[in-house]
């Protein structure tokens, strides 16, 4: 995670969807060190990508 506010993540996960637009997508979360020792920022990310990827469903 190289972003570490809401906003951020939410923009790249935004980014994404909208990229890949009607596809079936899989956003997976592979780079964890990058966490800055914070390991509740990857249940942030988690929240995060759940609440945009639920605007796009259909």
């Amino acid at each position: 995670i190289l972003v570490f506010n809401e906003d951020q993540m939410r923009d790249e996960v935004e980014d994404s969807m909208n990229v890949g637009k009607d596809l079936f997508m899989d956003l997976n979360l592979s780079d964890i060190h990058t966490v800055g020792h914070r390991p509740e920022r990857l249940a942030q990310w988690a929240r995060v990508a759940q609440e945009v990827t639920q605007r796009y469903a259909r």
